[in-house]
């Protein structure tokens, strides 16, 4: 028995930085140093989750999305959720996410603004498998044991990353576009009778319609690079 049903995508997004150092030496053509050069150190962690910005960018739109931001104990990693899939219809549209990050400490070397440029190819695609978070047949909520058998949906985003300075804070930026072939507001459902709640087969006892809304989550892993600024003249 086919059904149709509403998608609603919820995206999760896991976020983790990591960073890189560089070492410096000055040589000289009578002189041999048998030694270790130390790498330039760069620690950078997530900082006021409450300034956390989402948005659903398309064209010259830019629509402010609500989220909640929550890193983890380390503050190294933070997860981003509360995005709907009809804020993606719209052409070429694309996610934005902006969280604040601050250095650990005061030995940290600076890190370099770096926005992330679009027109540039994506430097990272990710495949975003859905998990069954819920569905209703006819407003009536379903148990957990017939949303698990719901078909797992999949979706590909491209990833951009940088840095940025928003409001005075230094940001990483994350920029998600979904493939939009694989986007849809409508699955084709087929749920055994057995599966129905009884509002739902006395309805399809009936010959009736029925209406069915799936929820899905999506989860999103992403690492965030941060650059580091060279104060020789360089850049790294």
């Amino acid at each position: 028995m086919k059904r149709g049903g509403r998608l609603i995508l919820w995206t999760a997004l896991a976020l983790a930085l990591s960073s890189v150092g560089v070492g410096y030496g000055a040589w000289s053509e009578n002189l041999r140093v048998d030694t270790t050069v130390a790498t330039a150190q760069q620690s950078y962690h997530f900082s006021a989750p409450e300034s956390c910005r989402a948005y659903v960018c398309a064209g010259e739109e830019k629509t402010a999305v609500t989220l909640t931001a929550q890193p983890d104990h380390e503050k190294t990693a933070v997860t981003v959720t509360g995005v709907t899939s009809e804020l993606l219809q719209k052409k070429d549209a694309y996610l934005r996410i902006e969280c604040p990050i601050e250095a650990q400490d005061a030995n940290s070397v600076p890190a370099r603004e770096c926005p992330p440029d679009k027109e540039t190819a994506p430097v990272d695609t990710v495949a975003a498998a859905a998990v069954p978070a819920g569905l209703t047949v006819c407003g009536l909520p379903c148990d957990g044991a017939v949303v698990a058998r719901l078909p797992v949906q999949t979706l590909h985003f491209d990833v951009w990353q940088g840095t940025e300075t928003v409001a005075g804070q230094l940001r990483t930026v994350i920029l998600l576009q979904p493939r939009a072939a694989e986007l849809g507001t409508k699955v084709s459902l087929a749920l055994p009778y057995d599966d129905l709640p009884a509002e739902g087969q006395k309805i399809a006892d009936r010959g009736e319609k029925l209406t069915a809304e799936a929820q899905f989550t999506y989860t999103i892993p992403v690492s965030c690079v941060v650059s580091q600024f060279n104060e020789q003249g360089g850049q790294s």
